[in-house]
């Protein structure tokens, strides 16, 4: 694997996971590594934070939507499949077609069905949309869930699935054709409400859209 050209897609801290692109065999595999991280910092926070998100990736693999877990790669990196598409930005809003945005929503649902919260949506790169429209979504580097029995799981939901659903109406609001209809605008209105609670962010002002 080490005498693999790598192509780093994301290559900008030794104190986070970097992401590189391989190739093998004429097919296409993304690289999660923390292997330049300071050592203190890789065998303990690194190792941890890959072994939780592999967990995750083992837990929804089979969701079309999702990249597949191919392999761990020694202690310090692990392989998943490469997932053709566009993070969400303007250039990107012609392949955005009438179903993306109920597909994605599904997707997210399925997700939360399992007990996993990704906990990261509104960041745009973190959704992807493919030539045809059907949305993915990559990095679950913040997810939790995975590791936890249903019930817990469920519950995890419930206290944390708002924070996915808001970040899903923000990129659907921003992205989406259209203004809100009302019940956008009222499950944004709930979102928010939770989000006041939550003492790491703002609510943003649901009138603005």
């Amino acid at each position: 694997m080490e005498s693999l050209e790598r192509t780093w897609i994301r290559r900008r801290s030794r104190r986070k996971a970097n992401l590189a692109l391989l190739q093998m065999g004429g097919k296409k595999y993304v690289l999660k590594t923390v292997e330049e991280m300071p050592w203190i910092l890789r065998v303990t926070l690194g190792r941890w934070l890959m072994a939780r998100e592999i967990a995750t990736y083992r837990k929804l693999g089979d969701l079309e939507g999702i990249p597949r877990l191919i392999a761990r790669v020694g202690k310090d990196a692990f392989l998943l499949s490469f997932e053709e598409g566009l993070p969400l930005r303007k250039e990107t809003k012609p392949h955005i077609k009438d179903h993306s945005f109920e597909k994605l929503s599904a997707l997210v649902e399925a997700i939360h069905q399992r007990g996993v919260v990704h906990l990261d949506l509104g960041q745009r790169k973190n959704i992807l949309v493919r030539p045809d429209g059907t949305p993915v979504i990559v990095d679950f580097g913040s997810a939790m869930g995975a590791g936890l029995p249903r019930p817990l799981g469920r519950v995890l939901v419930f206290l944390l699935g708002w924070i996915d659903r808001r970040g899903l109406l923000m990129q659907r609001l921003r992205y989406g054709d259209g203004l809100p209809d009302e019940a956008t605008r009222k499950a944004l209105k709930r979102a928010n409400f939770w989000r006041k609670l939550w003492i790491f962010n703002r609510p943003s002002n649901p009138r603005r859209f």
